[in-house]
């Protein structure tokens, strides 16, 4: 097996998160729209702060991580809308899974426990995300979980002079 566990994330898992987000940064810096520099123009201590409070789950989001052993290797977050008309949607954000661990099928587990967790959400009714055009593979994982494309932006980022396309995606729960 490749992981030992699925789980939501909480504040004691920050350190681990933190760790495996700026590996997310440097690996694929295209796919985030903060970058590793933006990132790091706060302290460690400042940063793990901030994931402490990031990772407290809410109705209003919650990320949920794979393990191997007691390293993060894996993991997404939902961010819940808090306006009241648009209460019914929220954003799958930060998805990633460490290199040495894809096509073992468990972005796919994490995938699969972030929706069986926002399905319990009381009212909630969809959930969108962007990905990168090019980004064949995760769009294949979001299609084979149901989410269907509803539109493109064209030139959607742009990083060190680069373009790129981003396909919006949802699916209803």
């Amino acid at each position: 097996m490749a992981y030992d566990n699925i789980r939501v994330l909480d504040r004691d898992d920050a350190d681990r998160y933190l760790e495996l987000r700026l590996e997310a940064l440097l690996q694929d810096p295209d796919a985030f729209g903060s970058t590793y520099e933006e990132t790091m123009q706060n302290s460690m201590k400042e940063l793990l702060h901030q994931y402490k409070q990031r990772l407290v789950p809410t109705e209003k989001s919650f990320t949920v991580g794979a393990f191997y052993e007691a390293t993060l290797i894996s993991a997404a977050s939902i961010l819940r809308q808090e306006m009241i008309k648009f209460n019914h949607k929220a954003a799958l954000l930060a998805v990633y899974t460490s290199p040495a661990y894809r096509g073992k099928g468990i972005g796919k587990a994490v995938l699969y426990a972030v929706i069986e967790h926002a399905k319990k959400l009381e009212g909630l009714e969809q959930i969108t995300l962007s990905v990168l055009k090019s980004n064949k593979s995760a769009k294949k994982l979001y299609e084979s979980a149901g989410f269907e494309v509803f539109g493109c932006e064209k030139q959607a980022i742009k990083y060190k002079n680069r373009y790129h396309d981003e396909l919006h995606m949802k699916l209803l729960l």
